[in-house]
């Protein structure tokens, strides 16, 4: 078993146990430093990117502008959607980590 399939178990099993708990409400709990971490804006701005809904000017569009070229294609939502699924894995994986280091202690 690789680790992404590991860290897969542990999401599934860790749903399992809290019907009521969102996977991003568990994010919130333990992700380390949500409220001030850079990995979480990005992410933030990249959904808006997916969803197409940033406004001119704000952290979304100078990412649209600076990484992928200031406009939507094929390509640029391509990206987007590849780094945006890179960045739930980081975010899942570090509070997941998180979660059992708590279990541990």
């Amino acid at each position: 078993m690789n680790k992404q399939q590991e860290l897969d178990g542990y999401l599934k099993a860790i749903r399992k146990h809290t019907d009521k708990l969102s996977t991003w409400n568990f994010v919130e709990i333990y992700y380390p430093k949500y409220q001030s971490c850079n990995e979480i804006a990005y992410n933030d701005d990249l959904c808006k990117l997916e969803e197409e809904e940033y406004e001119e000017g704000d952290c979304a569009h100078r990412l649209l502008i600076e990484e992928y070229g200031g406009e939507f294609n094929d390509t640029s939502r391509a990206l987007i959607k590849r780094d945006l699924d890179a960045s739930y894995r980081e975010i899942y994986e570090r509070a997941i980590e998180n979660y059992l280091e708590t279990l541990n202690q």
